[in-house]
């Protein structure tokens, strides 16, 4: 958790989450599915690390299109969850030219 999520290095959450895909890539069927359940109790704690959590929603996109990586009820679940994520946190773009506008 603290690799993927708190630790201030990208490179070092990166290097985390590459190792992650390749060992789920050389182990057997079904490593994928497990790692993406392990992720997924640390959603609620992604919102706390607005800054960091970047790879682990890479992290995690890629495990979950790694052949059906999660069950359905779980793919569902997951699915609602994000949706209520992205309401409650809206994603606003911004470029270098935008200036506080108060």
């Amino acid at each position: 958790q603290y690799s993927l999520l708190r630790a201030p290095e990208t490179s070092l959450r990166k290097v985390v989450g590459r190792g992650i895909v390749r060992m789920c890539e050389r182990l057997q069927a079904g490593a994928a599915q497990r790692f993406a359940s392990l992720l997924l109790p640390l959603l609620d704690d992604a919102r706390q690390h607005p800054g960091t959590c970047g790879e682990y929603f890479s992290l995690l996109s890629r495990l979950v299109a790694q052949g059906g990586a999660l069950p359905a009820e779980e793919a569902s679940g997951l699915a609602a969850t994000m949706a209520a994520r992205i309401t409650e946190h809206p994603i606003v773009e911004q470029s270098e030219d935008d200036g506080d506008q108060d």
